[in-house]
């Protein structure tokens, strides 16, 4: 079954210290090729990056969902996903498949007439 290499970006709602690093401890035992890391220009940003045995890169994509919602699990009190891609690490495919959640919407809030009413 070929292997695919997963990246996922976490954000955290502050900024994360070296620290948090040691809940990732054991995080998933069976990958060697982990990495966990805290972005040093965005303290609030949290990578993590694997290999995965997929059939295709949608699988592996959907493997990198799942990690990315147990990683925030372990950051408290909250986070949000900001990317998941799973590529081919020997680029023998040349497949590139990328994931990110829809932004929030924004909330709209009524716009407030600058006439009174009863004026022309």
């Amino acid at each position: 079954m070929p292997r695919w290499c997963v990246g996922v970006d976490v954000r955290a709602v502050e900024p994360l210290d070296d620290s948090v690093l040691e809940r990732f401890d054991g995080f998933r035992p069976d990958e060697e090729e982990q990495c966990v890391w805290v972005d040093q220009r965005d303290r609030a940003l949290l990578h993590v990056t694997f290999e995965v045995p997929a059939p295709d890169p949608y699988a592996a994509l959907e493997l990198g969902r799942g990690v990315a919602d147990d990683a925030l699990g372990l950051l408290a009190p909250a986070g949000h996903v900001v990317h998941v891609s799973a590529t081919d690490p020997d680029d023998e495919t040349g497949w590139y498949v990328d994931w990110a959640p829809a932004a929030p919407a924004p909330v709209r809030r009524p716009r407030r007439s600058l006439w009174r009413r009863g004026r022309p």
